[in-house]
C-alpha cells in the first residue's frame, strides 16, 4: 500500500496519505481545500544482486534528472 505526500498549495501544509487510488488528489487535512499536489518524496530500500544501477533511476528521470553519483536521490 502506497504512502504518498502532498502539499496543500493554499495553506502550505505537508500531508501524507495511504492511498489505492493515485488518480484522485486528496484534500488537505488542515484547511480541506482540494488544491493540493503530489510531491516527490524521498524513499529507502534495499537493493540486491549485482546490478549497480540507481534504485531511483526512474524516479530521478520523471523528474527530469539525470541518475549520477551527482543525484540527489542516489544513494
Amino acid at each position: 500500500m502506497p504512502i504518498f505526500e502532498y502539499q496543500c498549495k493554499g495553506c502550505g501544509k505537508i500531508f501524507e496519505k495511504l492511498t489505492f487510488d493515485r488518480v484522485k488528489i486528496p484534500e488537505c487535512p488542515s484547511c480541506k481545500s482540494s488544491d493540493t499536489e503530489k510531491k516527490l518524496s524521498m524513499f529507502s530500500g534495499i537493493v540486491s544482486g549485482s546490478d549497480k544501477s540507481c534504485p531511483a533511476k526512474s524516479t530521478c528521470e520523471s523528474s527530469g534528472h539525470t541518475c549520477g553519483s551527482c543525484c540527489p536521490m542516489h544513494h
